[in-house]
């Protein structure tokens, strides 16, 4: 899988991502970020860290209360990771090349919003060391099930050896994002689905992925957020 080849963009910046230095929903619009071919700013920038977050929130600059939030050059503040990478794709062309990518791709971020939760609710944080539903069963029953579910809808596109579709989309990289997340707590979850788990390995491989994971895009370093059982 290659890098994806940008569109004519529809603005020259993406204005400034704002979000704790943190995956959880930091990295998907990091992803969409970088490889929107766009000049960006994040955390690198402006410094921001955790303990400027009270004063961000009393400020009411974010519509939500809550992060992240991407300012605009025309002075818009996007609240909501999906709107935001949304917003993104469609300014830079990530969105899909036709009416069948699009859709492929807002398949795939409700998909990774869909384990993002289930997350949630089953796996410990950072912050929440302990959860009371059973563990074992997402990683056993749940998790398996779903990546089944993507496995078929990637092998039943249009060219599975490049992807789910043409070129890299916003929700190619909203739900690699989220399952990222979920290969840095249980590393073997994808061998029950070896054509979702080449996938991932190429997305992975993209060089501004690669950039991103490693801290060195305009957000700066990304801590992991969800972690195993202790």
């Amino acid at each position: 899988m290659a890098e994806p080849a940008t569109k004519k963009a529809k603005v020259e910046s993406l204005g400034t991502l704002t979000y704790f230095p943190l995956f959880a929903k930091g990295l998907a619009p990091a992803l969409c970020a970088e490889l929107s071919g766009l000049a960006w700013k994040s955390n690198k920038d402006t410094g921001f860290a955790m303990d400027k977050w009270e004063d961000l929130k009393a400020s009411g600059k974010p519509p939500f209360g809550q992060l992240p939030i991407l300012e605009t050059d025309k002075g818009m503040v996007i609240g909501q990771t999906t709107a935001i990478c949304n917003y993104i794709g469609r300014v830079s062309g990530l969105e899909g090349k036709d009416d069948e990518d699009f859709a492929t791709s807002q398949m795939l971020i409700a998909a990774g919003e869909d384990l993002y939760n289930l997350m949630q609710k089953y796996q410990p944080t950072k912050f929440v060391k302990s959860k009371s539903e059973d563990n074992n069963k997402f990683w056993s029953e749940i998790l398996p099930a779903e990546a089944k579910k993507l496995q078929a809808l990637l092998e039943k596109g249009p060219n599975p050896a490049a992807g789910f579709t043409s070129s890299t989309s916003v929700g190619e990289l909203y739900f690699f994002a989220m399952l990222h997340q979920a290969v840095l707590v249980t590393s073997d979850c994808l061998a029950p689905t070896p054509a979702l788990q080449k996938w991932y390995e190429s997305m992975k491989a993209l060089p501004g992925v690669a950039k991103v994971l490693a801290g060195d895009s305009a957000f700066g370093t990304l801590e992991q957020y969800f972690v195993p059982v202790q």
